[in-house]
């Protein structure tokens, strides 16, 4: 088993940030986290953030909280695109082809009781 030595948000951040060749700017575009909040989490002015702006940095980077956190080791790097670019396709329902009627379309009957 191997030990790990206690790491904090920020410098699993730097290390995210330095794996996916992303700014503290371009995360902030990505995930919404207020680009205020990501600066004084990197500075450490911030050591335990809001699970809100964890959850979301995690997310995006495909890691979970508690390795975002350093509690859990990150592990080794992966080539995989993160989660917000490897939905893109879904980003657009408009795309999905769904028969069910709907109410207010032309050509369309509603189910009727």
């Amino acid at each position: 088993m191997r030990i790990m030595q206690k790491r904090n948000v920020a410098s699993v951040l730097r290390e995210l940030l330095a794996r996916h060749g992303l700014s503290p700017t371009e995360l902030h575009r990505r995930t919404g986290v207020p680009q205020s909040t990501l600066s004084r989490i990197l500075s450490e002015k911030i050591v335990d953030p809001s699970d809100k702006h964890v959850s979301k940095i995690a997310e995006y980077f495909g890691v979970s909280t508690d390795q975002l956190r350093g509690r859990v080791e990150l592990g080794e790097s992966r080539d995989a695109a993160p989660l917000t670019q490897g939905h893109a396709a879904l980003s657009d329902i408009s795309l999905w082809d769904d028969e069910t009627p709907r109410r207010g379309r032309r050509g369309v009957r509603a189910f009727s009781s």
